[in-house]
């Protein structure tokens, strides 16, 4: 009998694994937020296919980048370039993704490190000036002295997801980080749960 039901949770725990198997998908764009030690940070890693997509190059008056998650725009940029390129027409699906639920106004970031990337309001998308499509895009865009709070950001295990030129996506995630006295409570809480089943 034990071993019957045994073989049923390990069954369980396979299917749950075979269902839970990310699926191959183009290429994309990841964004994450994360609140910790009283700043907010973004971070960017993937790369677009942008054949076919014309830009053009456009000044940017910005130190080092900015967000205005109530509108849906969102800003990386280098101040050492004087351009990033900005794609010409409507490019990113849903035109306008909000990813904040209060209007804040925009909220200049501290400091920016990697390649430029932006997201308008308008639906266009923003790479480094002369990017060649498929190339790594990696950055950091740090908001120090701000929680998301402050910047009008909702956490949500949902990524809020824009559909680019070539079925490509761009997913940016809120995600909360917990205290580190959060993760030990959570770590006790689950131990003393195992030894009472023990008993």
């Amino acid at each position: 009998m034990k071993s019957i039901l045994l073989r049923k949770k390990f069954g369980l725990l396979a299917t749950v694994a075979c269902v839970a198997l990310p699926t191959p998908s183009h290429a994309a764009l990841s964004i994450v937020a994360e609140e910790a030690g009283g700043n907010v940070t973004f971070t960017w890693t993937g790369n677009l296919n942008t054949a076919g997509v014309s830009f053009a190059a456009t000044n940017i008056q910005s130190a080092t980048g900015k967000i205005a998650p109530f509108i849906g725009g969102f800003l990386g940029y280098d101040p050492s370039r004087s351009t990033i390129d900005i794609s010409d027409t409507n490019t990113l699906n849903p035109s306008s993704n909000p990813f904040g639920t209060v209007d804040v106004g925009t909220v200049d970031a501290s400091s920016f490190t990697g390649s430029p990337f932006g997201l308008d309001a308008s639906g266009r998308i923003g790479v480094p000036a002369g990017y060649t499509s498929g190339s790594d895009l990696n950055g950091t865009l740090t908001f120090t002295g701000h929680s998301f709070a402050s910047l009008g950001l909702t956490p949500s295990p949902i990524p809020f997801t824009w559909t680019f030129a070539n079925t490509d996506t761009v997913k940016m995630t809120v995600a909360a980080v917990p205290e580190p006295s959060s993760t030990a409570l959570l770590g006790l809480g689950g131990l003393a749960l195992m030894l009472r089943r023990r008993r």
